[in-house]
């Protein structure tokens, strides 16, 4: 695949999750990706998940992206 061709991809969703700020995952998660020439990605932060049901919402969300398009990415809190 040229460069041309991988900017006209769809971008893949990066979601960066944590209980906290999120800033750690984000972090983390955007130091891996600059292993990437091309910055094809959709980056998201979803900070505070402090419950259950936030949690299985998020899940749902990146379940659903994943059956729809390029595979999410996923980088919790470590």
């Amino acid at each position: 695949m040229t460069t041309a061709a991988l900017n006209t991809a769809a971008l893949r969703p990066v979601y960066f999750l944590s209980d906290s700020t999120g800033i750690t995952a984000e972090t983390l998660g955007n130091t891996l990706l600059t292993q990437f020439p091309v910055d094809n990605f959709d980056r998201v932060t979803i900070p505070f998940i402090t419950t259950e049901e936030q949690a299985r919402s998020v899940v749902r969300t990146i379940d659903g992206l994943a059956a729809s398009g390029p595979q999410p990415l996923v980088f919790p809190r470590p």
